[in-house]
C-alpha cells in the first residue's frame, strides 16, 4: 500500500479519486497543503491580472496568487472546497471569486469577496434559487455581476453586500460569459437565445439573437467576451462542456455588444478556440487546438491576430490542456493543467514543477520517497472527437505509453529515476531504500528493482489485473488484483478476486483465489495476520494472512465504488469511495470494529487543500 503525503490527492474536475490514505499520525494545528506539483495540483478554470498580480482559481475551491506576473505562485485559503470558476480585480485589493458545483458534483454556489488582495476572503451570499456561477465581473469596487447555470443574473450594488436576482423571463439556459465595454453597454453569453445585451449600465437585459453558419447550421452558444478599453469587442462562439471549450466562431463585437459581425479567418488546422484575451495595444489573443502534423495528433496552441480576428497566426506549442488567458501590461498569463507565464505573449515558460499526476506515493522514511505517476494527457479525449456527443468515459484517461517512477528525498522536490514503457503502474511499495515493488495494472506483471528504482525486472504473476502491494517487514508481502471469470447469465463479465502472499521477501508468491464477481482495487495490512482488501462495495477483512476472508458492505452496492482503506489500529479505519451513478462524488467512511460496519463521515468535505 502506497502511503500519500496529503489525505486525498484528486482528480482534476471529473476524474474519480485516484491515489492513497495515510493512516498517520495527525499534525496538531497543520493544515494539508501541496508539496507537488507547486504551487497546486488542482486545475486551474480561470485568471484574472491587476498589475504585476495575478489570481487564479480551480478545482477544489483552490485560489493562487503572483505578485509578479506570474513568475511565482503561492496558495490564499478560499475556505471552501467547491469549484472556483471565475475571478476578477477591480484594482490590486478588491476582487471577487465565483464557482459552484458541476454535473451535480460538490453542490453549491459560491461568491467569495477580498479587499486585501486575496489574503482573506469572505463568502458572500447569493439569492435564493441562484444557479453555480461560471462568470464574474465589475466595473468598480461597488457594481458587478455574475452569471451561471438555470439563467443565474446576479447584480450588486454594494461590492456584493447584498446580490439580487435579474430574471428574463423563460431563460433557463447556462449562461458562461458577462463583459462590459463602458459602464453603460455590456453582453451576457449563453445560447443562441439567451445572448443577451444592456444598454443601461446592467439595470435592464434584452435578447439579441446570434448568426447562423452560411449552411444555415446554428453556432449554440457564446461561451466568452472581451472588451478593451476602447470599447471593442470580441465573443468566442461554439460548445463548452464544464470547463473545457469548443470555439467555433468569433464574433466582433460593436456598439456594446448588439450589433457583430461573424469572423472565420483561423488556420484551417486549428479545429477549436478555447479563450479570448485583448492585450493593451488591440492584439487579440487565443488559446485553441490544433493539428500537430509532425506528431500526428492534436495539440493546445497559442494564437494571436494582429487584423482583428481578419486572420490568425500560431505562436507556440503546449503540452497540456490551458483553460483560460490573460494579458496585462505586466505580462501574460495561462491556466489549466499547467500554469504558463510570459513577458511578451509569444515565448512562455511553466510555473508548476511536475509533469506527472503522481498515483501513488511511498514514504520508506523521511529521506526517502518513491512515486509512480504519468504523463498528462495532451487533451481532454472528447476534443478529439465529435463534441455534440460527450459521455462519461470520454473523460476518463487512456492507458499510458509509459510510467514514470520518481524519487524524493524530502517529498517535495522530485527527481525521474526511471521509465517503463508499455505499462500501467499504479502502486509502488519500498522494503528499504535498494529493494521495491510496483504492479502493472494493465499486464498482471510485478516488476521490481534491487538499486533504489534506477533498473527495474518484471515477471507475470496474473493472466489478469494487479491492482496493489503491501509489505509489512523484509519478508512478508501480499498483492491483490483480480483475473477474468467469464460471462454471467446476463453476458456481462465477471471477475475473481486474487491474492497473492509472500514469506521470502518476494522471491515466490502462493495466489489464493476469492470468489466470482469480485474485484479487487487495493489492501491494506497491520501486521502478518491481520489485513484487508477492498473493491466495488466491498470490504474483505482477514486475520490469517490472507488465507481466508470475510465480507463487509460499505454504502450500497450500485453506488458505491471504493477507492482506498486505511487502518490504524485493528479497529479504527477509513475508506475512501466514488458515489454516484454517471457522475460520482467523493465520500468518507469510517469504522471502529475492524471493518465490520462501517459509517458515512463525509460532511464536511475534506477534500480542500486547507483541509
Amino acid at each position: 500500500m502506497a502511503v500519500a503525503l496529503a489525505v486525498v490527492v484528486g482528480f482534476f474536475v471529473f476524474g474519480p479519486l485516484t491515489s492513497s490514505v495515510a493512516a498517520l499520525a495527525p499534525v496538531p494545528g497543520g493544515p494539508w497543503y501541496w508539496t507537488s506539483p507547486q504551487p497546486s495540483g488542482a486545475a486551474l478554470y480561470g485568471v484574472a491580472a491587476f498589475g504585476q498580480h495575478r489570481w487564479a482559481v480551480g478545482s477544489t475551491g483552490t485560489i493562487l496568487h503572483s505578485p509578479d506576473a506570474g513568475a511565482t505562485w503561492s496558495q490564499q485559503s478560499s475556505g471552501t472546497t467547491v469549484p472556483l470558476d471565475a475571478v476578477a480585480f477591480v484594482d490590486g485589493n478588491n476582487g471577487w471569486a465565483v464557482g459552484g458545483g458541476h454535473f451535480f458534483i460538490f453542490p453549491g454556489v459560491v461568491i467569495l469577496r477580498t479587499s486585501d488582495g486575496g489574503q482573506t476572503w469572505q463568502p458572500q451570499i447569493p439569492p435564493p434559487g441562484s444557479g453555480p456561477l461560471h462568470a464574474v465581473t465589475f466595473l468598480d469596487r461597488r457594481r458587478g455581476w455574475a452569471v451561471g447555470s438555470r439563467g443565474t443574473i446576479l447584480r450588486t450594488a454594494d461590492g456584493g453586500a447584498t446580490w439580487n436576482r435579474q430574471t428574463i423571463r423563460g431563460l433557463r439556459a447556462e449562461l458562461w460569459c458577462v463583459a462590459f465595454s463602458d459602464r453603460r453597454h455590456g453582453v451576457i453569453g449563453g445560447p443562441r437565445d439567451a445572448y443577451l445585451s444592456t444598454s443601461d449600465g446592467g439595470r435592464t437585459w434584452k435578447r439579441v439573437q446570434l448568426p447562423r453558419w452560411s449552411d444555415g447550421g446554428e453556432l449554440r452558444t457564446m461561451v466568452e467576451a472581451v472588451f478593451d478599453r476602447e470599447g471593442r469587442g470580441y465573443a468566442l462562439l461554439g460548445v463548452r462542456v464544464a470547463n473545457y471549450v469548443a470555439g467555433e466562431g468569433v464574433l466582433r463585437l460593436s456598439d456594446g455588444g448588439r450589433r457583430w459581425k461573424l469572423m472565420r479567418g483561423w488556420p484551417k488546422d486549428v479545429e477549436h478556440l478555447g479563450a479570448l484575451s485583448l492585450a493593451a495595444d488591440g492584439r487579440l489573443h487565443a488559446l485553441g487546438v490544433a493539428d500537430d502534423e509532425d506528431e500526428d495528433l492534436w495539440r493546445p496552441v497559442f494564437l494571436r491576430s494582429s487584423n482583428g480576428a481578419r486572420s490568425w497566426r500560431v505562436e507556440r506549442w503546449s503540452s497540456e490542456y490551458l483553460s483560460d488567458l490573460v494579458l496585462a501590461p505586466g505580462g501574460a498569463c495561462a491556466v489549466g493543467e499547467t500554469i504558463l507565464s510570459s513577458s511578451d505573449g509569444r515565448r512562455w515558460q511553466a510555473r508548476r514543477s511536475s509533469r506527472h499526476r503522481f498515483l501513488a506515493i511511498d514514504a520508506l522514511d523521511d529521506a526517502h520517497y518513491w512515486a509512480i505517476g504519468r504523463a498528462p494527457e495532451l487533451l481532454p479525449p472528447w476534443l478529439e472527437g465529435d463534441e455534440e456527443d460527450v459521455e462519461l468515459e470520454d473523460w476518463q484517461d487512456e492507458p499510458p505509453a509509459d510510467s514514470v517512477i520518481s524519487f524524493s528525498s524530502d517529498g517535495v522536490r522530485w527527481q525521474e529515476r526511471a521509465t517503463l514503457p508499455d505499462c500501467d503502474l499504479n502502486a509502488v511499495e519500498f522494503l528499504d531504500t535498494q529493494r521495491g515493488f510496483a504492479t502493472d495494472e494493465a499486464s498482471g506483471r510485478l516488476f521490481a528493482t534491487r538499486d533504489g528504482g534506477r533498473t527495474w525486472t518484471s515477471r507475470s504473476l496474473l493472466a489478469g489485473f494487479l491492482a496493489d502491494v503491501q509489505f509489512i517487514d523484509a519478508q512478508h508481502g501480499w498483492l491483490a488484483g483480480s483475473r477474468s471469470a467469464g460471462l454471467d447469465q446476463y453476458d456481462q463479465q465477471t471477475y475473481e478476486a486474487v491474492v497473492f502472499t509472500t514469506s521470502d521477501g518476494g522471491t515466490t508468491w502462493v495466489r489464493h483465489s476469492r470468489g466470482n464477481d469480485r474485484w479487487l482495487r487495493g489492501l491494506y495490512f497491520l501486521d502478518s495476520s491481520r489485513g484487508w482488501a477492498f473493491g466495488g462495495h466491498l470490504v474483505l477483512r482477514t486475520l490469517d494472512g490472507g488465507i481466508t476472508w470475510s465480507e463487509h458492505a460499505v454504502g450500497e452496492e450500485e453506488l458505491t465504488s471504493l477507492v482506498d482503506v486505511a487502518f490504524a489500529d485493528a479497529l479504527h479505519g477509513w475508506a475512501l469511495a466514488d458515489e454516484g451513478y454517471e457522475w460520482p462524488s467523493p465520500a468518507v467512511y469510517r469504522t471502529s470494529d475492524g471493518g465490520r460496519s462501517w459509517s458515512d463521515v463525509s460532511s464536511p468535505p475534506v477534500f480542500g487543500s486547507q483541509s
